[in-house]
């Protein structure tokens, strides 16, 4: 027998936070919940089968550790941390296969296989820096003249002027240091 959905949607709203401060708790609770979920995703994400129970609790604990060292604080953090240390196991699994199988087509499927799940550990690890603003940004720099007593500036230019780096020392090397203001 099911529960009405008018009897369900008063349940959830008379159990709604009332203050900021219960709004907090909620929050933390749910933090709390999708790490532990995630955690828990991590662990089962290994083929423990033929293991013993001391040696499959080990690998799954050491499985959430890798997890946690990511210390996820948002929920895409926490999705692409899971599924980097669970594809990762994938891949690890699946080279293991290949260096134990005798069949040639089975071998190359499993490192076919690891090779893709490698790849996009990386695309994860990719996504997981750019979202954490650890992005590395690629300048390109086409042909630069510089004449005689000009100056170059290498380096990241502000709207005050300043920069990040020293001169570019491409001019007269007697007087390199005299015009390098900060």
């Amino acid at each position: 027998m099911t529960k009405p959905i008018n009897s369900t949607v008063e349940t959830k709203t008379s159990e709604a936070p009332r203050s900021e401060t219960d709004v907090a708790k909620v929050a933390d609770n749910d933090r709390q919940a999708s790490d532990a979920l995630a955690a828990i995703q991590t662990a089962f994400s290994l083929d423990t089968s033929g293991l013993s129970e001391e040696e499959s609790s080990l690998l799954k604990r050491a499985s959430v550790a890798r997890y946690r060292e990511f210390a996820p604080v948002d929920a895409t953090e926490r999705v692409l941390a899971t599924l980097s240390v669970g594809m990762q196991n994938a891949a690890m699994t699946s080279l293991e296969h290949a260096a134990n199988v005798d069949c040639f087509d089975v071998r190359s499927q499993e490192l076919r296989n690891a090779t893709r799940a490698a790849k996009v550990v990386v695309d994860l690890m990719g996504a997981l820096d750019r979202h954490q603003g650890r992005r590395h940004q690629d300048v390109q720099v086409g042909q630069v003249t510089v004449e005689t007593g000009g100056q170059a500036i290498v380096g990241n230019v502000n709207a005050e002027g300043r920069h990040d780096s020293k001169p570019d020392e491409t001019g007269d090397p007697t007087d390199a240091s005299s015009d390098a203001e900060g």
